[in-house]
């Protein structure tokens, strides 16, 4: 597993694997990425790597019971038009809780 700590260095980090031959079979990133688009940075990963399999991470509310609304055009759209492969919400708690 790798992980970068930007976008612009998880992108070279990309080019130079598929430069080099090597394969990658999962990118995941957040929906809220700094300074870029995570569905935009989701495609540039798949153009490098064809086989890569395109996850967005998607928080829940701050109630912890939903996706926020405002996030369901993101979704729906990219979703549609096979810009990711599929998405995943993260906030996961305990059972207490």
């Amino acid at each position: 597993m790798l992980a970068e700590r930007s976008p612009g260095a998880a992108i070279d980090l990309l080019e130079r694997l598929a430069e080099e031959g090597e394969d990658v079979a999962l990118v995941a990133a957040d929906l809220h990425l700094p300074g870029t688009d995570a569905v935009e940075f989701l495609e540039r990963a798949h153009a490098a790597h064809r086989g890569v399999v395109r996850a967005l991470l998607v928080a829940i509310d701050e109630y912890h019971t939903r996706i926020p609304f405002k996030e369901l055009e993101t979704i729906r759209h990219a979703t549609a038009l096979g810009r990711i492969d599929f998405w995943v919400v993260k906030g996961w708690t305990t059972p207490e809780e």
